[in-house]
């Protein structure tokens, strides 16, 4: 693979969901990565791949959320070229396998059955996704459960671990409700409503939020 490095404009480098691997962005991570820049800290180089006259994110998009929270309007990133679309799939799967924020079981299952899908061995695949290749079928079937149209259970509980760090099943432990976790998961809503990272546009989400303004009533009486 050519590599070269290059300042562009930052919205030059797109996010294709059909190649990045991630289901959602992870705005712990991005307000992590935004905090750190402020800070000056150093981040490696965001990775991106011409393809059709676009720059595709390979490897930093979170980094790339941060630096666009940040209002910074150029970015110095590292381009790879002579790709094709499966190629920077997998290139983006290796590299962000080993960095930043591990791949979720929903993500690691889709990355399995899209690589299945292409006729890529299992022992490739095994590779490429660092799962020993006997373990690949099993680890599969035992993740997948059955998603409803409006897909409210995995986002559900998937807020709930990133919010207080605790694994979260259908009924939640007694230390779930500990007053440190509780201070954890308003502090996180906090930032989550002072940095807009709220989808407003998930009708889901938007009921939510009008539940949550409505509870709040009893409780600022």
């Amino acid at each position: 693979i050519k590599m070269k490095t290059k300042i562009i404009e930052i919205g030059k480098a797109i996010c294709d969901k059909e190649i990045y691997p991630r289901n959602l962005v992870d705005w712990m991570t991005v307000y992590r990565y935004q905090k750190g820049m402020q800070s000056k800290a150093k981040f490696p180089l965001i990775t991106v791949a011409p393809l059709d006259n676009k720059l595709i994110v390979v490897d930093g998009f979170h980094r790339l959320e941060a630096y666009k929270r940040n209002k910074e309007t150029h970015i110095e990133v590292e381009v790879l070229e002579g790709l094709d679309k499966k190629q920077i799939y997998i290139e983006s799967v290796k590299r962000n396998i080993g960095n930043g924020r591990q791949f979720n079981s929903q993500e690691r299952v889709r990355i399995i059955l899209t690589l299945e899908e292409w006729n890529i061995s299992q022992e490739t695949i095994s590779e490429i996704i660092r799962i020993p290749s006997q373990d690949l079928k099993p680890f599969v079937a035992k993740r997948m459960t059955r998603i409803t149209e409006t897909l409210e259970e995995i986002p559900l509980k998937s807020v709930l671990r990133n919010l207080s760090n605790i694994e979260v099943t259908e009924e939640p432990e007694q230390s779930y409700f500990s007053n440190r976790s509780q201070l954890q998961i308003l502090n996180s809503l906090i930032i989550l409503l002072e940095n807009r990272y709220i989808d407003i546009n998930n009708k889901i989400v938007k009921q939510r939020l009008k539940d949550i303004h409505k509870l709040l009533e009893d409780y600022i009486k």
